[in-house]
């Protein structure tokens, strides 16, 4: 009989340890599921505050970009490509004319450097004196005509295929403004195409 209790109480024994045994890995597998969820949520919250702060600021910029493009206003650096040249503004500088150096009343010079390219499809030449070239000033409706400088390039050469020339073309200004547009004017590869020209910052040459 005592057998038969001892027998008993072992088998309840085993029992309560198998119920505990399966409690403690529920709790360690419930306890391991929230890590997780709470690991998820943060990631999810993470990728909504991206989303929330990627479109605010990224597409600004493309957007602002998109609009001055559509009113055909380049940057230095950008280029502009027709069907005789590509045109790329450089960089453009301001500087005190000598009073013995000036060709007007103006005090002052714009100069601009920027690269030509001969894009031509049919292998031909192209000759960049036939170009003339613009200063606008705000409200744009006053301009100024600029002159290539002979001292720095020639403009009477003639382009290769796929060559390029660097030149210099300078306008004179009563004072510097903050900022002017500058044209390309040709007569056989036209276009609205302008860059804004600011930043002036003063040669010591």
């Amino acid at each position: 009989m005592k057998k038969k209790i001892f027998g008993l109480s072992c088998i309840g024994i085993i029992i309560m340890g198998l119920f505990l045994v399966n409690g403690m890995i529920s709790t360690s597998e419930n306890e391991s599921n929230v890590a997780k969820a709470k690991e998820e949520n943060n990631m999810d919250n993470k990728m909504n505050e991206d989303n929330e702060q990627g479109p605010a600021t990224k597409p600004y910029g493309d957007q602002e970009r998109m609009e001055r493009l559509e009113k055909e206003i380049m940057l230095y650096g950008e280029g502009s490509k027709g069907g005789y040249y590509g045109t790329t503004v450089n960089s453009a500088y301001s500087e005190k004319i000598k009073p013995e150096e000036s060709t007007s009343n103006n005090n002052y010079s714009v100069v601009v450097s920027f690269t030509v390219k001969n894009v031509r499809d049919d292998g031909k030449t192209v000759n960049p004196s036939e170009l003339q070239f613009e200063l606008r000033e705000e409200p744009w409706d006053k301009s100024y005509e600029g002159q290539v400088l002979p001292d720095k390039n020639a403009l009477n050469v003639q382009i290769e295929p796929n060559e390029s020339v660097t030149l210099d073309v300078s306008f004179e200004v009563p004072n510097v403004a903050d900022e002017y547009m500058f044209y390309v004017v040709s007569s056989i590869d036209p276009t609205d195409v302008h860059w804004k020209v600011n930043d002036l910052t003063s040669s010591t040459n």
